[in-house]
């Protein structure tokens, strides 16, 4: 019957397409999987947490912690900024490494005086 399609190549059509959606499959979940590394790599291994906070006077204040990791071996806190808000604030910074991972709290003080806090760990994972 010329209509159709012979058993063998039935089997062939979809071993094909069997492979074709693997293979598919398998180059999504790699490269979703190689995403974080691409970013970690190509920031140089810093990461920056940084957040918005009120401040004593009821102005927003942009904070930003800056670390350096070494993947699985070792981080340090390379440097803390803030907005002034036109006012003069003084700092008053601290580390704290416990396990695998650094903490680090920063007292801003003006009139009144405020703390905020974020942490790194050793993989690059941050937070506050």
């Amino acid at each position: 019957m010329k209509g159709e399609m012979s058993m063998g190549k039935r089997k062939l059509i979809v071993g094909l397409l069997s492979a074709v959606i693997l293979c598919g499959n398998m180059s999504v979940a790699s490269a979703a999987e190689n995403n974080s590394d691409i970013a970690k790599s190509a920031s140089g291994d810093i990461v920056i947490e940084d957040y918005w906070t009120t401040d004593a006077f009821g102005d927003q204040m942009y904070v930003m912690f800056t670390y350096r990791y070494s993947d699985g071996s070792s981080v340090h806190r390379t440097g803390f900024s803030h907005t002034s808000n036109n006012r003069t604030w003084s700092e008053s910074l601290s580390d704290n490494f416990f396990s695998d991972t650094l903490y680090s709290t920063a007292t801003l003080t003006c009139q009144y005086s405020f703390t905020c806090s974020a942490w790194c760990d050793i993989y690059g994972q941050s937070g506050h």
